[in-house]
């Protein structure tokens, strides 16, 4: 593996209720990044994450895992977290050390009690949260619903910056509002990126023009743009939401089916292009209140978040 620097890592962690499909996303963004060439499943128990015997048992996870993978020239750092709120306990010391929270939605149960429990979490620990909408190829999947429970909760920083086209069996293709495209994911084809429909391009639009208000309002200079010209250009949309990611002021919405792969593909790209790498974010403090810099020439500085004992290898700690 390269070494990487700073501006190419991302650090995130994945929450979310039981069975919206955290463990299946993480294998998705593992096998996207070209690190595994067979893509596992829960049900087959054979994914990267979940390997403890206890949880092949449960076919779910028990325990938070520490995974990465590589995706055009970016380390992503990501830990898979349990979503049964028996083991809640394991999700703490990853909102502790990770700079961006990706809350999963079941797009067939809207807002669960599992959604709320995280999100006191996230907010205990004063951290950012994307939404991925997952699981839009299932019968009962209501992206619309999911988006309106998720803004009575979350409030108005919930910004839809993709939604389905044909959610329910079947659906294969996504339109990102940033490039202003339609993504197109066949079943053992190749991504096909293609013009928006005339039947979306209306819906597109207006859900563009909130994307722009809300990301110039995390910058002055942006706000002035955008009421100068009454649009932004992809690059200071991208700005503005970064900005608006690190004051927690917005939260984007992505939407998936990371069983079938459909979206994971630009749910990379996002956290290439929008999520802040840790030398962006606000500076973490030690124990005396003094800013520790993220800086490779200041003297380290270890943060231990984790410790378990493996079998066959014995006590291991983690830090960041």
């Amino acid at each position: 593996m390269r070494v990487y620097q700073t501006k190419e890592i991302r650090n995130i962690a994945i929450v979310g209720s039981t069975r919206s499909g955290k463990t299946t996303l993480t294998e998705a963004m593992i096998y996207e990044g070209g690190l595994i060439t067979r893509k596992g499943s829960v049900e087959e128990k054979n994914t990267v994450s979940d390997y403890r015997p206890i949880e092949l048992e449960r076919q779910s996870s028990v325990m938070a895992s520490v995974l990465y993978t590589e995706y055009n020239n970016i380390k992503i750092n990501m830990i898979d977290n349990p979503g049964v709120d028996d083991f809640v306990g394991e999700v703490a010391p990853s909102l502790s050390i990770c700079d961006v929270v990706f809350l999963l939605l079941n797009a067939q149960n809207g807002i669960e009690i599992g959604t709320e429990i995280n999100y006191r979490n996230i907010k205990k620990y004063d951290i950012p949260f994307v939404l991925v909408v997952n699981q839009l190829d299932h019968e009962r999947a209501n992206f619309e619903e999911t988006i309106n429970q998720a803004r009575n909760l979350f409030g108005k920083k919930v910004t839809v910056l993709q939604y389905p086209v044909n959610q329910g069996p079947g659906f294969n293709s996504v339109v990102d509002i940033l490039s202003m495209k339609m993504y197109k994911y066949p079943v053992g084809g190749k991504l096909e990126i293609v013009e928006i429909p005339d039947s979306e391009k209306a819906k597109a639009e207006e859900l563009r023009n909130i994307l722009c208000e809300n990301a110039a309002e995390s910058e002055e200079s942006l706000m002035e743009k955008f009421f100068d010209k009454g649009e932004l250009s992809n690059e200071e949309i991208i700005e503005g939401l970064k900005k608006g990611i690190i004051s927690k002021s917005l939260s984007p919405v992505l939407c998936v089916s990371a069983k079938n792969n459909t979206g994971v593909s630009l749910l990379l790209d996002f956290i290439k292009e929008v999520i802040p790498s840790p030398g962006e974010m606000p500076m973490a403090k030690d124990i005396n209140g003094n800013e520790i810099k993220c800086d490779s020439k200041e003297e380290p500085s270890l943060m231990i978040f984790k410790t378990l004992i493996e079998q066959h290898v014995g006590e291991i700690s983690f830090f960041k």
